[in-house]
């Protein structure tokens, strides 16, 4: 009896590890399966979210306005592929006149745009400018080399031309271009003077003795007045003059002074003058003022240019400028009596431009539609639209 309790103890002891075994293992796989279910009920469910949003960002991708490449302004365009120096519009009004920086050769090209032909194809060694004639076919033209300054007189209807006079530095044409301006330096008197001659050099005068060597000057449009003035120096107070051309006996006349690096521009009818200047020794910051024929009211137009970056318009009112902004220029219009400034280039595009522009020798079209500038970063001239 005793034997077969044992017996059953030990048999329902191997039934209950059995079973414990048993359950342990179902319970297992039951968990694993639901959560292999659950595991890819959400695989499932993330890549069809997946699809969705790619589905998503295709159609957006499709239907999404495209930003459209930026475009260069074609209102400045190239004019030339020489470099150019001296550039005037010709008599006829069609063509530009200019010397080839490079090989001194004299060149045309549509005032459009176009072309280019050569006008005189003589070389020209150690050219620096020229000083056209209103005709267009006579012309001054200076030479440096390491013999110094030499100035010729050439007449492309005749072919001929001369040497003027050693000594002579800086010349230009009187408005009715029958006489030349130039200033002389006398070695020998160690003097320069400011003088006015026929253009062959001959039946020459002075107009003023004693000038400041490196001189500027110009023939005051619409008059006989000639105006003179020192070199543009941060260090010197410019004194513009006037002197008459009529005058038998000359008397040069102040009429402006006390700004420092001063420079001049005459209006197309001589009433009014742009001055840029700084008034502070030592300072590059030019501005822009403009004054009347004789030097007064002067008014600062707060413009941080120079007169050799500006052209006048034929109204005497309106001045085409280039102001100076970062590493290259934008271009303005501004209203002398008013001061009204207006952009003729959207800034986004002369930024944006991979052609920077440093430009100098603007100068209106004859319908004035257009704007010339030589660009100094390239020597090349260009044409913006107005």
């Amino acid at each position: 009896m005793k034997k077969v309790f044992i017996i059953s103890s030990i048999l329902l002891v191997v039934v209950l590890i059995f079973l414990g075994i048993y359950n342990f293992a179902f319970n297992d796989a039951t968990v694993s399966t639901k959560t292999a279910k659950n595991t890819q009920t959400r695989e499932s469910a993330q890549q069809k979210a997946e699809q969705k949003s790619a589905a998503v960002v295709t159609r957006d991708a499709d239907t999404a306005p495209s930003t459209p490449p930026k475009k260069k302004d074609e209102r400045i365009v190239p004019v030339t592929k020489h470099r150019v120096v001296s550039p005037i519009i010709d008599p006829t009004k069609e063509k530009i006149r200019f010397y080839d920086k490079d090989t001194g050769r004299v060149m045309e090209v549509p005032i459009i745009g176009g072309t280019e032909r050569v006008f005189s194809d003589v070389p020209l060694a150690h050219f620096v400018y020229a000083a056209w004639a209103p005709d267009g076919q006579r012309v001054l033209t200076k030479f440096v080399d390491d013999r110094g300054v030499r100035i010729y007189f050439f007449d492309h209807r005749t072919g001929r031309g001369i040497q003027l006079k050693r000594g002579i530095q800086r010349v230009d044409w009187t408005a009715a271009g029958n006489q030349i301006i130039y200033t002389f330096f006398d070695a020998g008197a160690r003097r320069t003077t400011l003088n006015v001659a026929d253009p062959d050099g001959k039946n020459w005068r002075i107009l003023a003795d004693k000038v400041p060597k490196g001189t500027r000057f110009v023939n005051i449009p619409q008059s006989t007045r000639i105006a003179f003035w020192r070199a543009p120096n941060p260090y010197e107070k410019t004194e513009l003059k006037v002197v008459s051309l009529l005058d038998t006996t000359p008397q040069p006349k102040k009429i402006f002074g006390g700004h420092y690096n001063a420079n001049y521009l005459f209006s197309p009818n001589g009433e009014r003058i742009l001055i840029s200047s700084t008034q502070e020794r030592g300072s590059n910051a030019r501005v822009l003022g403009v004054a009347n024929a004789d030097g007064g009211e002067y008014s600062n137009l707060h413009i941080p240019t120079n007169v050799d970056k500006c052209t006048w318009a034929s109204n005497s009112r309106t001045i085409y400028c280039a102001f100076p902004t970062g590493n290259r220029d934008t271009f303005w219009k501004i209203d002398v009596t008013t001061n009204k400034k207006e952009r003729i280039v959207d800034l986004d595009k002369v930024v944006s431009s991979s052609t920077r522009y440093k430009a100098f020798n603007l100068f209106l079209a004859p319908d004035e539609q257009a704007l010339f500038f030589i660009n100094g970063l390239d020597g090349r001239l260009y044409r913006i639209a107005l």
